[in-house]
């Protein structure tokens, strides 16, 4: 354990607070060098790896929450780390140097949820901030190399940050490193070691060591990008001439695999998180005054929160979508399937209208009748804030089900066709009739 972690005699300079974007920034900065610090301690090290759980897609993410939760003091269950470390050491370790932390805002220096925890501490958790650690169990989960902490800037203008590193002093008792600790000439120490800033911090450098980053916890809910080992089984796969179909006929539409083509967001600290729908007219569920198709989310909506990790993006991984179908009966009267994936990014658009193919076979009165219609639907997708099209694509039935194992340009994978939204997002599809 590196000496004098936990001494909070070693006091590191306070920000000047401007705004309430200001002061999450500064109370970043100065977390980010308490767990510099913290991390140099190979226990809260190994606890903190921990944290990355599959539905992360084996990145770290760890909430303050979790990381500075009573529960295991209290004698109450906690979820196991995936590498069996056990948890405390962190909070800890991190707890007295969170006590020196002086806000220069009224409201906060007057709130805490609890007396017996300090008014930092609170407001990393009233505020869901955690770390954040792209690359940190994949690449470096045995690197002996100390962990750079760094954290958001909260500016979508800017692709790097700065950050802090605790090491040994050099032999002279000098650094050559550039300044640590905020807006200080100078670095920090505590017994032999002392704080290093790192300036530049870029997708690169996370890759090739082991950082970490302060920022919202928002990002690190819902479900993985998948494994990028598992396969699905392709027995019976052929392709499929529609009109020798019976209109009884069942037709399940999966999704086999799907990858990026590199991280959707250039700065380290962005995650990769998608949505998507896979809409035909048999997902509205009626019509409202205008004329517009009501859609039914609970059966198009097939991704709310669909986390791809950085590595996974980066090295263009094929992965399991973990969903059973694309269309579980895609009927004869359904036309076509629009396709519609989002994701996470910086967007004042909320919604988007999409078109879908349908058959009606209706008389005047209603009832079913030999004669038929195809009708366009138009239905409107409400994504919600913060997120950007990715892009969306019509699929005609018919086509899809006699060109799924065809090369249309964008090559095969597994024997199937490779789909993709502006080569940015690649899938294959693969049909089943029953």
């Amino acid at each position: 354990m590196v000496a004098g972690c936990s001494d909070p005699k070693d006091k590191l300079p306070q920000p000047q607070v401007q705004d309430a974007k200001q002061e999450m920034r500064d109370v970043m900065k100065y977390t980010a060098q308490v767990v510099s610090r913290v991390v140099a301690s190979p226990a809260a090290r190994n606890e903190v790896l921990g944290y990355a759980f599959s539905e992360f897609d084996g990145e770290v993410e760890a909430g303050f929450d979790k990381l500075l939760s009573d529960e295991p003091k209290k004698g109450l269950a906690q979820r196991s780390l995936v590498n069996g470390a056990p948890s405390g050491k962190f909070a800890e370790l991190f707890r007295p140097r969170a006590e020196q932390y002086v806000f220069e805002s009224e409201d906060e220096r007057s709130e805490s949820v609890n007396d017996a925890i300090s008014r930092l501490e609170s407001y990393l958790k009233k505020h869901n901030l955690g770390l954040y650690g792209p690359y940190l169990a994949e690449n470096h989960a045995n690197s002996t190399k100390p962990i750079t902490a760094s954290f958001d800037p909260l500016d979508d203008t800017k692709t790097t940050s700065t950050g802090y590193m605790f090491v040994p002093k050099s032999t002279s008792g000098n650094s050559s490193a550039n300044n640590g600790g905020i807006d200080s000439p100078k670095s920090y120490y505590d017994g032999g070691y002392e704080l290093v800033n790192i300036g530049e911090i870029d997708d690169d450098y996370a890759y090739n060591n082991p950082t970490l980053f302060i920022t919202s916890n928002n990002g690190g809910r819902g479900s993985s990008g998948g494994s990028s080992s598992a396969s699905n089984n392709t027995t019976g796969g052929r392709e499929i001439d529609c009109e020798t179909l019976s209109s009884t006929a069942i037709v399940e539409l999966t999704m086999p695999k799907f990858r990026l083509n590199g991280n959707l967001r250039t700065a380290p600290w962005k995650r990769n998180i998608l949505q998507m729908w896979a809409i035909t007219g048999d997902n509205i569920s009626g019509f409202n005054p205008n004329g517009k198709g009501v859609l039914n989310e609970n059966t198009s909506n097939l991704w709310t929160w669909k986390k791809v990790s950085r590595r996974n993006a980066r090295k263009k991984r094929w992965l399991n979508p973990n969903i059973s179908f694309l269309k579980s009966n895609w009927k004869k009267s359904e036309v076509d399937m629009v396709i519609l994936i989002t994701y996470k990014d910086r967007s004042k658009k909320t919604e988007i209208d999409l078109n879908v193919k349908k058959v009606f076979s209706t008389g005047a009165n209603g009832n079913s009748t030999t004669s038929s219609s195809t009708t366009t639907i138009t239905t409107t997708v409400k994504y919600g804030r913060r997120f950007t099209e990715l892009g969306y694509q019509n699929f005609d039935r018919c086509s899809v089900l006699a060109n799924f194992k065809k090369d249309r340009g964008d090559g095969l994978y597994e024997g199937r066709r490779i789909y993709t939204f502006e080569g940015k997002l690649d899938f294959t599809m693969q049909p089943y009739v029953n």
